[in-house]
């Protein structure tokens, strides 16, 4: 007899045969989880590779369109390839919804003044290392204000 704590699908040919191996069947009883967040709600939904601006109001649009609670987004290739400004509408945007924005620092290596060129393995990126110094980045974010 099939609950509605039973996982169930069509899966593929592998799937189902190490269900069936496993528990002898396509079927598996479980339990909900009793695990919570503070708030009560059981799950978070993040959107990771939010990469600007454009793709955060994008991506809240969507959410809102599915009706779906947008929790947290994040950002990977690096919050110092953002402007002031751009960040600043991230925050904004967050702190208007209740959603948690995680920006990143990188990118590394290939912007980096680390000693990695120094390394066996490094030595193969040297004439790709850009350096950004503080005060052009400083520049930028004044001038796109």
């Amino acid at each position: 007899m099939t609950s509605s704590n039973d996982i169930v699908g069509i899966g593929t040919p592998l799937g189902n045969s190490a269900l069936r191996g496993a528990f002898g069947a396509h079927h598996v009883s479980i339990s909900p989880s009793t695990a919570r967040f503070p708030d009560g709600e059981q799950l978070r939904i993040e959107i990771p590779s939010v990469e600007n601006p454009q793709a955060m109001a994008a991506a809240i649009e969507e959410a809102d369109r599915s009706g779906v609670v947008l929790h947290r987004v994040s950002q990977g290739s690096g919050a110092m390839l953002l402007t002031i400004v751009e960040l600043r509408e991230m925050t904004i945007m967050g702190a208007d919804r209740g959603i948690e924005v995680n920006l990143f620092i990188g990118p590394r290596e290939e912007y980096g003044i680390g000693g990695t060129i120094h390394s066996s393995d490094g030595r193969a990126m040297a004439a790709r290392i850009v350096s950004v110094a503080p005060s052009d980045r400083a520049r930028q974010a004044r001038a796109s204000e």
